[in-house]
């Protein structure tokens, strides 16, 4: 339609292309990573929030349990409305 060039067109074609191939390739390489990993059952993420539950307050201390916090959460969200406050916690 004349806003781009043929030259131009084609070397943004190539240019997705190429991120096309390259995002296909990161894919298969994470899928192989995780090839060795089985899914969790139920019971055994049970068991082990569990055992986190239980070393939470005496084999981790304050400074590591706010990094581990960290790490795990990705969003705390509260509205509040006099004296009553609604959280959402949004997990990564």
């Amino acid at each position: 339609m004349g806003d781009v060039t043929k030259l131009e067109y084609k070397t943004r074609l190539q240019r997705l292309k190429e991120l096309i191939v390259k995002k296909e390739n990161d894919y298969e390489q994470l899928k192989e990573s995780l090839d060795g990993y089985s899914p969790l059952i139920h019971a055994e993420r049970l068991q082990m929030i569990d055992e986190l539950k239980a070393s939470w307050t005496t084999a981790i201390n304050v400074k590591e349990r706010n990094r581990l916090m960290k790490l795990i959460t990705l969003r705390i969200e509260y509205t509040r409305n006099g004296d009553e406050v609604d959280i959402q916690v949004k997990l990564r």
